[in-house]
């Protein structure tokens, strides 16, 4: 089955665009809700959020601290990530 070229190119040009509003698009994942405060102070702190959409997922699981998401792109400050990280040091020092 062969695509025709004018559908091929509306559909990568689809893609790319979703591709772009995606890396746009951050989520700050927390412990607790943000307040706009704590907001205020991560975009000072870091500057690839500065006039980009926040959307903030309250995920009690990571304990503390907070995973930031841009696309493909992840930070993860959070204190289970740091344990988890702690305990495979402990076990390869073991």
């Amino acid at each position: 089955m062969k695509i025709k070229a004018r559908l091929k190119e509306n559909l990568k040009k689809y893609l790319i665009d979703k591709i772009r509003q995606e890396q746009e698009n951050i989520t700050i994942t927390s412990a607790t809700e943000l307040s706009k405060e704590e907001l205020t102070s991560l975009i000072k702190q870091f500057d690839f959020l500065k006039g980009k959409p926040i959307t903030n997922i309250v995920d009690n699981n990571i304990l503390a601290g907070v995973i930031i998401s841009q696309g493909s792109r992840v930070l993860n400050l959070s204190l289970r990530f740091l344990l988890k990280n702690l305990e495979q040091s402990v076990y390869e020092i073991a």
